[in-house]
C-alpha cells in the first residue's frame, strides 16, 4: 500500500473482442506470448498454465520434457501438454535466460505521513427545474 507498482499488459484484439491481460513481471508476459504461439493455446489456457506452474515451473517443465506437470493446468489435456513441451523446447531457453532481469526498478517512493488526502473537485452539477 502506498508503494509504486509496475503492471505489464498484453492486449488481444479480435474482430469482436478486446481483452487486456495484466502481469506482475515481464517474464510472465513473455511466457504468455510464447505459450499462445502454440496451436491450441489461447489466452485463457496460457493464464491457467501460468497460474498453475508460474514462470519458473513452466521453464522447468519444458526443460525436463515434463508434460505431466503442464497437464495439471485446467483446460490442458495430454495431447496439448505434449505439444506445448515439444514446440517450446527450442524457444523456451531464451525466455528462461531472461529470468529476473525482466523487471523494472520503480525506485524509492516517498510518502509524507502528514500529507492530507487529495480533495475531490466540487460537484458543479445543478438540479434542473
Amino acid at each position: 500500500m502506498g508503494e509504486a507498482a509496475a503492471l505489464y499488459t498484453e492486449l488481444v484484439v479480435r474482430e469482436d473482442l478486446l481483452q487486456l491481460f495484466g502481469f506482475t513481471t515481464m517474464l510472465e508476459k513473455e511466457w504468455h506470448k510464447l505459450l499462445t504461439s502454440v496451436q491450441g493455446v489461447g489466452a485463457k489456457v496460457s493464464m491457467a498454465i501460468l497460474g498453475t506452474l508460474g514462470p519458473e515451473g513452466i521453464g522447468r517443465s519444458i526443460a525436463l520434457g515434463d508434460s505431466a506437470a503442464v497437464r495439471k493446468s485446467p483446460g490442458v489435456g495430454p495431447k496439448l501438454a505434449q505439444r506445448i513441451v515439444l514446440e517450446l523446447k527450442d524457444k523456451a531457453p531464451s525466455i528462461m535466460a531472461m529470468g529476473a532481469s525482466l523487471t523494472v526498478d520503480t525506485g524509492p517512493v516517498v510518502i509524507e505521513a502528514d500529507a492530507a488526502p487529495p480533495q475531490s473537485p466540487p460537484n458543479r452539477a445543478r438540479p434542473l427545474g
